[in-house]
């Protein structure tokens, strides 16, 4: 199977996911992130983030911080199935609370597994845990 009709597969999936998901009682549940940009993986997993705190500078100044900060690490890996279009991250609420414990992902897990045999959780994970991850493998 070619990469562009795994992408075709997982989207159909993913559209499916966040239409189920939003028909169960109290959830709201909206697309985060799909693609990723190798630079993007880099500073996930270094821990670095942008801070616009600082607002708009003189000319010729920058307008952005880089922050460095374990407690910014989203990731213990450098490869990733967004770069491929093939992951997706998903932000629920639950009766109006978002979600952050990746127990709350749970039916959202068990759903997306039962649509495709290749479909992976990110809540399965041990050591690293992402209930707001959903990847297809292959």
């Amino acid at each position: 199977m070619t990469l562009s009709e795994r992408q075709t597969i997982f989207s159909i999936n993913f559209a499916k996911l966040v239409l189920w998901g939003n028909e169960q009682r109290g959830y709201k549940v909206r697309i985060d992130e799909v693609k990723r940009s190798e630079s993007q993986q880099i500073m996930y997993y270094q821990g670095l983030a942008l801070d616009a705190s600082n607002g708009y500078g003189e000319p010729g100044e920058p307008r952005f911080q880089l922050v460095h900060s374990k407690d910014l690490v989203r990731t213990r890996t450098m490869f990733t199935k967004h770069w491929d279009r093939l992951a997706g991250d998903l932000i629920l609420d639950i009766d109006g609370k978002y979600q952050t414990e990746t127990e709350a992902y749970t039916a959202l897990g068990e759903h997306w597994k039962s649509l495709h045999k290749d479909n992976a959780w990110g809540g399965d994970w041990t050591g690293f845990p992402d209930g707001g991850h959903f990847q297809m493998g292959g």
